[in-house]
């Protein structure tokens, strides 16, 4: 198993402390076989079955769109050194074990990475990956990487600016053929979640994450009431 959970975390917290009150998730993982991961994620990429329950113009629409990015992000992934990531291919890794995580940890259900269904073959100017929660929320994530420092901040700061620029509601006519009617339905009536997802470049995973939980959080609070962290730790 290439992927070891190190911390989780469900606290609700309290209104009396923040203007609104909320759920906040998180999660430490450590990634200690960057190979078999690489390799997972690969296969993952490529595995193209989900456009089959799209209707016909949807299914041509987004095989068109994602074939040259799969095709770049495989190439991408595949190239990387065994020293040192290139900032693209660890991004790919942060949001992809993310993603999973949501999935696996959450019970959130899945929307095709973002990178791969938008019609940008890089570089998509937006959120990095979505999913459904429980609660019928679709959550906009964002994944930032770094070989050096834990970029939780850049991160969090990404959301809040992709939120004031509307970047999660101008994806709900893309997004919206992955999700329920319900989840659709509340983020028409600006009911969302969000995701920040981060490398992490130090054994003090604790203080972190605890960092990361209360960057800017009574500003993400504001916005919605379910709030996701997730630190990976991405080991030689």
């Amino acid at each position: 198993m290439s992927i070891n959970i190190i911390y989780k975390n469900e606290n609700n917290v309290d209104s009396a402390e923040k203007e609104n009150s909320g759920v906040v998730c998180s999660l430490v993982v450590e990634i200690n076989d960057i190979e078999e991961r690489t390799t997972a994620i690969v296969e993952s990429i490529i595995d193209t079955s989900w456009i089959s329950s799209l209707d016909a113009v949807d299914q041509v629409s987004i095989s068109a769109c994602s074939a040259k990015t799969i095709l770049k992000m495989v190439n991408v992934l595949k190239s990387r050194t065994d020293s040192e990531l290139s900032e693209e291919a660890g991004e790919y890794i942060i949001s992809s074990t993310a993603h999973e995580l949501l999935e696996k940890e959450f019970g959130h259900a899945l929307v095709p990475l973002a990178e791969i269904i938008k019609e940008r073959l890089s570089g998509n100017g937006g959120f990095d990956f979505h999913s459904e929660s429980n609660s019928k929320l679709i959550t906009f994530g964002e994944a930032k990487y770094s070989g050096k420092t834990n970029p939780h901040g850049k991160a969090v700061n990404q959301i809040l600016d992709f939120i004031q620029e509307e970047k999660d509601d101008a994806e709900l006519s893309l997004i919206k053929l992955f999700v329920s009617k319900d989840a659709v339905k509340n983020a028409v009536n600006n009911q969302k979640s969000y995701a920040a997802a981060f490398s992490i470049n130090s054994d003090n995973f604790t203080t972190i994450i605890k960092n990361a939980e209360k960057n800017r959080l009574s500003e993400i609070l504001k916005l919605t009431d379910e709030y996701y962290v997730v630190g990976v730790k991405i080991s030689d």
